[in-house]
């Protein structure tokens, strides 16, 4: 019983921190862009008169980044495991092959 309460308070620790990740890298995500569209809409010019866009959204678009770097290994994870899963021993051509089972590899082949 223990055990499970462990499991499912490490569980709700990693929702919580992903989550969270989502939560602040879609604010800073959403700062950015409104920073960049208005530098779009109020350029600076230079002595030349040149137009010139501040680049001060860069800053929070990196940082939405950093955010969501851990989504991006969770779902890394998650596709991994279940790509890993599905491939198993009997359905496998290299394991029956090594295993001298050709009446398997066989099957294997001719279904596809």
């Amino acid at each position: 019983m223990a055990f499970s309460g462990i499991l499912f308070m490490f569980l709700g620790l990693i929702a919580v921190v992903l989550g969270s990740c989502l939560l602040f890298g879609s604010f800073f995500l959403i700062l950015a862009f409104a920073m960049r569209s208005k530098a779009q809409k109020d350029p600076e010019y230079d002595a030349d008169g040149r137009e010139h866009i501040k680049k001060t959204y860069l800053i929070p678009g990196a940082i939405s980044v950093l955010f969501f770097l851990p989504l991006l290994l969770a779902v890394t994870i998650v596709a991994y495991t279940m790509i890993s899963e599905s491939i198993n021993n009997s359905n496998s051509l290299s394991y029956q092959v090594n295993h001298n089972n050709y009446r398997q590899a066989e099957k294997l082949l001719k279904s596809g």
